[in-house]
C-alpha cells in the first residue's frame, strides 16, 4: 500500500543514532501543519566525550514530499543542552572522573532524506553538522521510528 501525504499521522517517536542527540537519543516529532508539514521535536540523549553528558535535543523540522510516494526531504534547526555533571548509570558503573559541571548549547542544523515505509515505519539520514564554540563539526544522523 503506498504512503499518501494525507495518511501521515502527527506523532513519530524515534531512536537517532548522532544528529540532534550528539551519540544516541529517543525523540518525540508532532507534525503542527498539514501543507507544507512543520514539526517540532524533543528528545533525552546522551554524549560521550571523555566523559558522559546528557542531551536534551529539540528543534523545528520542515517536510516536503518529492516524488515518489513515502519519500521526504527534511530540512531541521536544532538546539541541543549538554550538561556534564549528571551522571548517568554508565559513567558511575565504570567510576569515571568527576570534575564539576559544565553547560553546553550545540546548534544543529541538519539536511536529509525521509522514507516512510508501510504507513507506520520511519527511516531517516541526514547531514547534521555541530555548531559549538569549539567550531563547526561535520555530523550524521540516522533515525528509526514509527507512527503513531
Amino acid at each position: 500500500m503506498a504512503f499518501a501525504q494525507e495518511d501521515c499521522r502527527r506523532n513519530l517517536a524515534y531512536f537517532e543514532l548522532g544528529g540532534n542527540g550528539l551519540y544516541t537519543s529517543i525523540n518525540y516529532e508532532r507534525i503542527i501543519t498539514k501543507n507544507p508539514k512543520f514539526g517540532i521535536h524533543a528528545g533525552v540523549g546522551r554524549y560521550k566525550d571523555r566523559k558522559y553528558f546528557l542531551t536534551i535535543p529539540v528543534g523545528l523540522r520542515f517536510i516536503k514530499q518529492i516524488k515518489r510516494s513515502g519519500s521526504y526531504l527534511d530540512l531541521g534547526l536544532g538546539a541541543t543542552y549538554s550538561r556534564n555533571d549528571i551522571q548517568l548509570y554508565v559513567a558511575v558503573k565504570r567510576n569515571l572522573p568527576f570534575d564539576g559541571s559544565q553547560n553546553n548549547i550545540n546548534i544543529v542544523p541538519s539536511l536529509g532524506y525521509r522514507q516512510y515505509i508501510k504507513n507506520r515505519l520511519m527511516f531517516r539520514m541526514a547531514f547534521t553538522p555541530v555548531i559549538n564554540e569549539y567550531g563547526f563539526i561535520p555530523y550524521l544522523g540516522i533515525c528509526v521510528g514509527g507512527l503513531f
